[in-house]
């Protein structure tokens, strides 16, 4: 077979017509946007079909839905425990250094040196001496 240059859609359709032994009366098309959509229709050529929705893997959440997932990701008991461990924290600084100390400001090393020295240095109001544990669990240490 050789090949040659087209001047026309209609050469193009008659040529692609032979070439694929298609035996089927085309209509000139207007456009070649048309020639190629005309062209697949007659060869029956099936383009994708758009998926149909069906059950969706991801679920869609509201703002308020979002914010109450990271209200409860934490026990109302962790919640508690660690209140508890800040506001011991923050009573040790003001005893000690005369003020509370803004966390979110403190540095990660210099955060780390106070809560070494508060860990060692924190005991109840009693008196006696916290349990090794009690600290880690307020979410401190």
């Amino acid at each position: 077979m050789r090949l040659k240059a087209f001047d026309g859609s209609q050469e193009l359709n008659n040529a692609l017509l032979e070439l694929f032994d298609i035996d089927l009366p085309m209509p000139t098309p207007s456009s070649p946007a048309q020639a190629r959509d005309e062209m697949v229709k007659a060869m029956d050529i099936k383009k994708p079909q758009p998926a149909v929705p069906g059950p969706q893997r991801f679920k869609r959440l509201s703002e308020d839905q979002l914010k109450e997932m990271e209200d409860e990701r934490q026990s109302k008991s962790t919640k508690s425990n660690t209140k508890w461990g800040i506001k011991v924290f923050q009573d040790w600084n003001r005893e000690v250094h005369g003020q509370e100390l803004d966390i979110s400001l403190i540095g990660v090393g210099d955060l780390c040196d106070k809560l070494r020295q508060f860990y060692a240095e924190a005991s109840p109001k009693n008196g006696l001496v916290y349990h090794k544990n009690t600290l880690i669990k307020s979410g401190l240490l």
